[in-house]
């Protein structure tokens, strides 16, 4: 259904909230303003559009108990078919779900999995039950990794019960230090959205499946003390001006410490040359007072 809202007055989309959608009419009087009353009709439109579009598919997925394979439901009070949304089998399928989302629904780009969930249940059916089991916690013998998996059960609309499931492992390798602090919690946000995305087809990574590499902060990536013990033995041994080597890697031996394992295994490499080929006159500690 398309609703040319800049047609209607204020009473009139009143009047369509309290027919077409079962709002209580002294709910829908304390909506001050056009723009809220326009907002509110616009996303029930997009929910049925939605629901009548995931109507059409056949979306099949396995669970611990057995495999639930039917057709996606629709809520009975949704009418009508916006002749322009794309079936759930079109390349234009994921870009049409993140149209019906609301901008702090989505991060970068990216679905949250907050906004699946309300897609989900304004269109899809109601999420009964969300398991999250524990496969994994996280320890030093693991690498400090946790891997969870979420079940989501799901009462459709047509009165079907289907579970969709997703699983995500996580430690400080693969997330930002920010969130790697609670693996296990980082761990089921990103399964419970893997989850959602399964079950609406989405080709696309979520907001919290995301990774900014900059921001990752692994201690297992660390120099090693052997190799800085080695850097600092040998530039002392061969006369080495460590503060002009290190500044090749942006670095000073003040921040060695800092940096990550194979950036000091390229030092170490390095230097270590320097025992066959000899130090180059600009890395020569007697040029420390040069230029």
């Amino acid at each position: 259904m398309t609703i040319d809202t800049t047609k209607l007055k204020v009473d009139e989309i009143r009047q369509i909230l309290v027919k077409e959608y079962q709002y209580e009419q002294e709910k829908v009087d304390e909506i001050k303003g056009k723009g809220k009353l326009v907002e509110l009709l616009q996303n029930e439109v997009a929910s049925e559009t939605f629901s009548d579009i995931l109507d059409e598919a056949s979306i099949v997925d396995s669970d611990p108990v057995g495999t639930l394979s039917h057709g996606a439901s629709v809520n009975e009070e949704a009418v009508g078919q916006d002749e322009e949304a794309p079936s759930i089998n079109d390349p234009e399928w994921t870009d049409y779900v993140l149209s019906q989302l609301t901008e702090n629904e989505i991060q970068g780009g990216k679905p949250t999995v907050h906004g699946l969930r309300r897609i989900t249940e304004a269109a899809y059916g109601e999420v009964v039950q969300s398991l999250t089991n524990v496969i994994q916690l996280p320890d030093t013998g693991n690498n400090n990794r946790a891997t969870v998996k979420v079940t989501l059960t799901v009462d459709r609309y047509d009165d079907k019960t289907v579970q969709f499931e997703g699983a995500c492992d996580v430690n400080h390798s693969n997330t930002e230090a920010a969130y790697a602090r609670h693996p296990v919690a980082t761990a089921e946000s990103r399964a419970e959205a893997r989850a959602y995305k399964k079950m609406l087809r989405l080709n696309i990574l979520t907001a919290e499946e995301t990774v900014d590499d900059t921001l990752i902060d692994d201690p297992g990536d660390k120099i090693r003390p052997q190799q800085e013990k080695m850097i600092n033995v040998l530039s002392e041994r061969l006369s080495v001006n460590l503060d002009k080597l290190l500044d090749k890697w942006n670095l000073t031996p003040d921040t060695l410490g800092l940096t990550n394992h194979s950036t000091a295994k390229d030092i170490c490499g390095t230097i270590n040359s320097f025992q066959t080929t000899g130090v180059p006159e600009q890395y020569r500690l007697e040029n420390l007072n040069e230029s």
